[in-house]
């Protein structure tokens, strides 16, 4: 949306410029294309400076977990570091009692994995 404002303000502020002849209606024309176009770059330097328009969403979820044994006598955590800084670690569970393949949790810069070692019967 805002690039399209910015395509019309320059194309009308370059059409007022150059093929307007009678002075009031030219300077009105200008400084409203001006200001159109003006505006249309403020709101693209807000965007990408400041994430103009957009707010910050977090979500939190929690669902219960299985061990990835698929073994009553053997429950395990399993997880994986993932790079050198270790910020990132990706666990191995399956979502359902019995399970072939395993799934595991993402490992991104948006993701965030809270683990808490507990005596419970079933995880989440």
């Amino acid at each position: 949306m805002v690039v399209i404002l910015l395509v019309i303000g320059a194309i009308s502020f370059f059409l007022a410029s150059m093929f307007t002849f009678k002075p009031v209606t030219r300077i009105t024309t200008i400084v409203l294309s001006g200001i159109v176009l003006a505006g249309s770059i403020g709101l693209m330097i807000g965007n990408s400076k400041d994430h103009f328009g957009m707010e910050k969403v977090e979500t939190t979820s929690t669902q219960t977990i299985y061990s990835a044994s698929n073994s009553e006598s053997m429950p395990l955590a399993l997880y994986k570091p993932v790079g050198t800084s270790g910020k990132n670690d990706v666990y191995i569970y399956n979502s359902k009692p019995s399970q072939k393949t395993p799934n595991h949790t993402q490992a991104n810069q948006y993701t965030h994995n809270k683990v808490k070692w507990t005596n419970k019967a079933t995880a989440r």
